[in-house]
């Protein structure tokens, strides 16, 4: 659902070479498996008591019906469980259904709440600690469960607002590159309340950079989106864009507010000419339901410039059979070497499917840190949906604070493609060949 707002006000001369317009248009993420809820709650591998044990079906507010529920949640996503006297459950997703880390026996009819992302270090649940320089997408939901029906169908909702910028270059006719993008005025942390979704700011207001170091491109625009406060009024809010060497300030109407659980696109206009006279008086804001998990996670690509990323497989123990509709464990080993001086890194990595220079699949992000001249190593959980063929498993990473991913400079150690080449077979009931533990021994052997 979309619903546009339309506010009067005059823009600041400061961005006097920027108009804003909504978007008119989302793109769909793509398509994943249907969540499995738990055929037995609890743990289904545990023999059969009589006894009933709390299970969980999380979905998301919003979300719509004919998309699958596991579009919002990845395997290794945890949910810290509240009923009765146990506090804090961890429910890991195995990308087919909740597992608990401890059976909770359900006696009676009672209340279940949970929040997103868990901590096991978290015991008072009306104060969970909110860090927006994470970005992590802080959620919390109800639900009921009984004797009868013991897997409580918990309505998760987002206790943060997501916040777009789409910058468009037209006819602009600068190079167009943005350096950074910071919201400023924004507040950086709070508390949350599980049972009420409810948020006490704490702190001053801050700045919280968004993106930057991107080369406008309207044919491939990039959408700079931040996890932040839900607001009553955006007095005091600035988005800050620097292109080629200047600062443009945006400052938001009052009348703007940012509700919980919505998604919030701004589009900035850059005009040709550096001193180029606007005057704007309406400006739309495309305001809609935020009804997936986390950002659109849009993938948008930049030269690694003097990010020098070495990588090889990281050999794990699940071999290199590879089935739709299967997880599957990747790895790598990077050594990383940064030209322009002794920055670490500090960022994200992920994987992706590749047909040449074709992207098929792309899975989950994850933090990553290395530290300059320096080399780690990583290992990943993967849900492989890509129409059955060979490809080339591909790395790609991206820095804090920015919006563009990148490629590795190169291989490391004599590496080379023939390495990362898979193929992924049609989806089968024999599952794939993993591990086996050899009978007397004391360690397990690969296949």
């Amino acid at each position: 659902m979309k619903k546009m707002k339309t506010f009067g006000y005059l823009l600041m001369a400061v961005m006097a070479c920027m108009t804003c317009s909504c978007r008119d248009e989302e793109p769909l993420p793509d398509p994943v498996p249907p969540v499995m809820e738990p055929e037995n709650p609890g743990n289904p591998e545990e023999p059969d008591t009589g006894k009933v044990y709390l299970g969980i079906a999380p979905i998301i507010e919003n979300m719509q019906e004919q998309r699958a529920v596991v579009e919002n949640w990845k395997e290794g996503h945890c949910l810290g469980v509240t009923a009765a006297g146990d506090v804090n459950i961890p429910f890991t997703f195995d990308g087919r259904r909740w597992k608990a880390e401890k059976q909770v026996e359900v006696t009676a009819e009672q209340k279940v709440s949970a929040y997103y992302p868990y901590n096991v270090q978290y015991t008072d649940m009306t104060a969970i600690p909110v860090d927006i320089t994470t970005q992590e997408d802080y959620m919390y939901g109800e639900g009921g469960v009984s004797v009868e029906k013991p897997s409580a169908v918990l309505v998760m909702k987002h206790a943060l607002s997501l916040v777009r910028i789409l910058i468009k270059k037209n006819d602009y006719t600068g190079d167009g590159m943005v350096d950074a993008v910071t919201f400023g005025g924004v507040r950086l942390s709070a508390s949350m309340d599980v049972t009420s979704g409810k948020l006490l700011p704490t702190g001053q207001p801050g700045e919280y950079k968004a993106g930057g170091n991107y080369t406008l491109d309207d044919a491939s625009p990039v959408y700079v989106e931040a996890i932040l406060m839900p607001v009553g009024t955006a007095e005091g809010i600035t988005v800050n864009v620097h292109v080629d060497g200047r600062d443009f300030t945006y400052a938001l109407p009052p009348t703007h507010v940012w509700n919980p659980g919505m998604i919030y696109t701004y589009t900035l206009n850059m005009k040709s000419g550096y001193n180029c006279e606007v005057d704007v008086d309406h400006v739309p804001m495309d305001e809609e339901y935020w009804s997936t998990f986390g950002k659109t996670d849009r993938i948008v690509m930049r030269d690694c410039g003097t990010d020098r990323i070495y990588i090889r497989p990281n050999y794990t123990g699940y071999g290199y059979d590879t089935y739709t509709g299967e997880g599957k464990v990747w790895g790598f080993f990077l050594r990383y070497r940064n030209r322009g001086g002794g920055e670490d890194f500090a960022g994200q990595a992920r994987f992706v499917l590749m047909d040449g220079d074709r992207i098929v699949e792309q899975y989950q992000p994850f933090d990553i840190k290395c530290g300059n001249g320096a080399w780690d190593g990583y290992c990943k959980y993967c849900y492989v949906q890509a129409v059955p063929g060979t490809y080339r498993l591909a790395v790609l990473f991206k820095k804090n604070g920015e919006s563009a991913w990148f490629k590795p400079y190169g291989y490391d150690q004599n590496s080379n493609d023939g390495e990362w080449m898979y193929e992924v077979r049609p989806a089968t009931d024999m599952p794939a060949l993993r591990m086996i533990t050899l009978e007397n021994q004391k360690c397990n052997t690969f296949l």
